[in-house]
């Protein structure tokens, strides 16, 4: 679900009584009612300037503040809503296990709230921009969702926060995503930066393209032949890189030691243990829900991840399954280590013989 125009629909008379409620008083409260008070706009058009309104609404555009108030004028919305909903600034997502009718029901209700509050709080839900996705491996019946009378479409897939989901969650349309935007980024920067030395693109390289090819890397496995297409970006931007170096005859390997890069699929396993370790070490905080995921055990060969069994082929993408068989296969002594420079110095060893 999407929120129209969020920053700026903020009721200042219920944000600041929701900021009391939460024990912000005093002299705080005071500096924050004042930067919200007494404001003025006005519209110019056309060299034609209009009367001052006041502004009794909105929180300020880029301000280092107005995120966190928008959050705390939110922050009651979960406790009106059964389905588990996750919420991130003006978008937010309601999951539920679709098995009956009551189900059915249950999250057509928590829509019904949802916009209800929007209402009683201010706020514009935006039916249009609403969306249903039904995740599931078999064929089923799609249900008709209603929100303020307006049907909510049902769509085979939907671009979350960059990542593209899939009602299969195969992910190949986000691999296509990925790949025309990395690659659209290259011809721009081909283009505009056409006297650049090797070094420079490089470093362009580093900056501009290879944070899109790795944005999802901690959202999904990508089978051999969506790892296959992300690297043959790299082959393909590294060869340009070389030819700008003067280096005509270096294959893939060569250039990577060349250009001082490794493999996408060796940063990604990185990344990812990387991650794991955080967890094992209390130094990442993460959701109680997917803390259990990462189940760390005691055994003769050291800590180990207990790795449920799972029904479904489809979840070898899950991340968490992928990040256990990475660290399980980690000698015992990277797996029981806990100091962090010294188990990226393992690593780097392990998957320099690997």
């Amino acid at each position: 679900m999407d929120f129209s125009n969020c920053f700026d629909t903020l009721t200042h008379n219920k944000l600041l009584s929701k900021l009391q409620s939460y024990g912000i008083c005093n002299n705080f409260l005071l500096i924050l009612k004042n930067s919200l008070e007494n404001r003025k706009q006005y519209v110019v058009y056309n060299g034609v300037q209009s009367g001052y309104t006041d502004v009794t609404s909105g929180v300020a555009q880029g301000g280092v503040l107005s995120p966190m108030l928008y959050n705390i004028y939110v922050s009651d919305l979960p406790l009106i809503i059964k389905s588990h909903n996750l919420q991130f600034a003006d978008d937010i997502i309601l999951i539920k296990e679709i098995r009956d009718n009551n189900d059915v029901n249950i999250l057509q209700n928590d829509l019904i709230n949802v916009a209800n509050y929007c209402k009683e709080n201010g706020l514009l839900l935006n039916p249009q921009k609403s969306e249903c996705l039904s995740v599931s491996f078999k064929k089923v019946c799609k249900n008709n969702y209603v929100i303020n009378g307006h049907n909510v479409k049902n769509v085979e897939s939907h671009k979350h926060l960059g990542v593209v989901y899939d009602t299969r969650m195969l992910f190949n349309e986000h691999c296509d995503y990925v790949v025309l935007k990395a690659m659209k980024k290259f011809y721009t920067l081909k283009l505009i930066c056409k006297r650049c030395d090797g070094d420079t693109f490089l470093k362009l390289y580093r900056t501009y393209v290879l944070p899109i090819i790795e944005f999802s890397n901690l959202c999904f496995t990508p089978n051999k032949s969506q790892s296959e297409r992300f690297e043959k970006i790299q082959k393909r931007i590294t060869k340009f890189i070389s030819f700008k170096s003067n280096c005509f005859n270096y294959n893939y390997s060569e250039r990577l030691k060349h250009l001082k890069l490794d493999t996408l699929s060796k940063r990604r396993n990185m990344q990812i243990l990387k991650t794991v370790f955080k967890i094992k070490t209390k130094h990442c905080k993460i959701p109680e829900f997917l803390l259990s995921e990462f189940n760390f055990i005691m055994t003769r060969n050291g800590i180990v991840i207990h790795i449920p069994k799972r029904r479904l082929n489809a979840e070898n993408k899950y991340l968490f399954s992928n990040a256990a068989v990475l660290f399980n296969n980690l000698p015992d002594f990277i797996r029981n280590e806990n100091v962090y420079s010294k188990f990226l110095n393992y690593l780097n060893d392990y998957f320099l013989i690997n």
